[in-house]
C-alpha cells in the first residue's frame, strides 16, 4: 500500500507542474449524501449557489446546472443529488452520468469525485466500490478525487497519512484516477489556493487525456464494460450458484449417508445398551444373590458363633457346676475319712478292748483250765481266742469295705470320672 501511496504522491506532484490550460472546464460534482458536494460547488465559484446543511437525506433532490468565472475562466459545476449512497445501482449511477453529459453538452471534463474525510467505514467502502463499478477505468480517467472537512485535519498531518493509507479500497480509488486528489476546507470558501490546486489537477489531467472531454461514446463504451461486468459477474455468479448447489447437493447426499450411518449406528448403539442393560441386570441379580448368599452364611456363621459361645457358657457353668459338686465331694470324702478313722480308731479302740478282755479272760481260762484239765481246756481256749481274733479282723474288713462303696456310689451320682479303691 505504501508503495501505491508513493506512486499517487508523485504522480500529483507531476501535475502541479503542468502549464496547460483551458478557458472552459465543465465539472460534475458526484458523492454521497452529506458529503459536501453543494459546499464544494460553492467554494470553486466563490458564492453561494448552491443549497447546502448537515442533513441524512439529500438536500439536492435534482441535477442543477450553476456557471461562474475564476480567474477569467469560465467554470460550468453540474451537482447530483446524492447517487453513489449504498443504496444505489450501478444501473443508476450511469443513469445520472448519461444526464451528466447530456446537461453539460457535449460533455463534462471532469468529475469531481466528493469524500468526506473521516473513518472508512464499511458503508464508506462500499460506496467508494460503486464508484469504481459504476464509471468505469476509463472514466476514472477524468476524475479527480476532492477530500471535504478539510478543517477535521490536526495541524501536521495530511490526508494521506490519516485516510488513504488506512483504506486499501480508497488507495485503489486514488490509484485509478492517476493519483489525483485534493482537499477542500468549505469552512474558508474565500480561501482561493485550494481552488487553484483543484484547476491545476484538472489542467494536467485535461492535458493527459489529450484536452478531450468525457462524451456520449465513452459513456456507450462504460455501459457497454458495464454490462460485459455485469453479466460476467451474472455468470460468475450462475456458476457459483450451480457450484453451490452441487455442494448443496452433495452435502445432502452425504447427510443422508451421515443419517443412514448415524441411523445404522443408534441402532447398534440400541442393541449394545440393551445388551449392557441385560448384562448389567444379570449382573445385579447376580450381586444380589451373592450378597444374599453371604448375607446367609454371615448369619448361620453368626448362629454357630452364638451356639459355640452359649455352649462355651454352658460348658463354663457346668465345669463351675462340676467343680462346686468335686468340692463338695471332696468335703464329704474327707469327712467321710475323718468318720471312717473316727470309726477305726474306735473299732480299733473297741477290738483292743475286746482284745485286753479276751486275753483277761484267757488268762483266767487258762487258769482255771489249767487247774481243771490242761490239755482239753487249752485247745478249747485256743480255739475259742482264734474265732474271736477272725470275727474282730471281719467286722473291722467290712467296715472299710462299706465305706469305700459309699464314697464310689458318691462320685457316680455326680457323673465324675475316677473312683476310690
Amino acid at each position: 500500500m505504501s508503495s501505491i501511496s508513493k506512486q499517487l504522491s508523485s504522480i500529483g506532484c507531476a501535475g502541479r507542474k503542468m502549464s496547460f490550460s483551458s478557458s472552459e472546464i465543465r465539472m460534475v460534482l458526484l458523492g454521497k449524501t452529506g458529503s459536501g458536494k453543494s459546499s464544494t460547488g460553492n467554494s470553486i465559484l466563490g458564492r453561494k449557489v448552491f443549497d447546502s446543511k448537515v442533513s441524512s437525506s439529500s438536500v439536492t433532490q435534482r441535477c442543477r446546472r450553476v456557471a461562474g468565472e475564476f480567474r477569467g475562466r469560465h467554470l460550468t459545476l453540474l451537482d447530483t443529488p446524492g447517487l453513489l449512497d449504498s443504496q444505489q445501482t450501478p444501473q443508476e449511477v450511469q443513469k445520472e452520468l448519461r444526464r451528466s453529459v447530456s446537461l453539460l453538452y457535449p460533455g463534462p471534463h471532469v468529475f469531481l469525485l466528493v469524500i468526506q474525510i473521516g473513518r472508512c467505514t464499511r458503508e464508506e467502502k462500499e460506496a467508494v466500490r460503486q464508484i469504481k463499478q459504476a464509471m468505469g477505468s476509463h472514466a476514472l480517467s477524468f476524475s479527480v478525487v476532492v477530500f471535504t472537512h478539510g478543517d477535521l485535519l490536526e495541524e501536521g498531518t495530511s490526508v494521506k497519512d490519516c485516510l488513504i493509507d488506512e483504506c486499501k479500497d480508497l488507495v485503489e480509488l486514488v490509484a485509478g484516477c492517476g493519483g489525483r486528489y485534493c482537499v477542500f476546507n468549505n469552512q474558508s470558501s474565500k480561501n482561493k489556493n485550494q481552488v487553484s490546486e483543484l484547476l491545476a489537477l484538472v489542467d494536467s489531467m485535461m492535458q493527459e487525456n489529450g484536452a478531450v472531454f468525457y462524451g456520449s461514446k465513452m459513456l456507450e463504451k462504460a455501459e457497454e464494460d458495464l454490462a460485459q461486468e455485469l453479466q460476467e459477474e451474472w455468470r460468475l455468479l450462475n456458476e457459483k450458484e450451480q457450484l453451490l448447489k452441487k455442494k448443496q447437493e452433495a452435502a445432502i447426499k452425504e447427510l443422508q449417508r451421515e443419517e443412514m450411518k448415524r441411523d445404522t449406528l443408534q441402532k447398534e448403539l440400541d442393541k449394545l445398551s440393551q445388551s449392557l442393560e441385560e448384562q448389567s441386570r444379570k449382573e445385579e441379580d447376580r450381586k444380589k444373590q451373592i450378597e444374599d448368599l453371604l448375607r446367609r452364611k454371615t448369619e448361620e456363621n453368626q448362629r454357630e458363633r452364638d451356639i459355640q459361645m452359649e455352649n462355651q457358657r454352658v460348658e463354663k457353668r457346668r465345669v463351675l457346676a462340676l467343680q462346686q459338686e468335686l468340692k463338695l465331694i471332696r468335703i464329704k470324702v474327707d469327712k467321710q475319712k475323718a468318720s471312717e478313722e473316727n470309726l477305726k480308731r474306735q473299732l480299733e479302740e473297741s477290738l483292743q478292748r475286746e482284745r485286753e478282755t479276751c486275753d483277761t479272760e484267757t488268762s483266767a481260762l487258762k487258769r482255771q483250765c489249767d487247774e481243771k484239765c490242761s490239755e482239753p481246756c487249752n485247745e478249747t481256749i485256743k480255739k475259742t481266742s482264734a474265732e474271736k481274733h477272725s470275727t474282730v479282723e471281719t467286722v473291722s474288713g467290712y467296715v472299710q469295705e462299706m465305706g469305700l462303696v459309699g464314697l464310689n456310689v458318691a462320685l457316680e451320682s455326680v457323673a465324675a470320672p475316677c473312683c476310690i479303691q
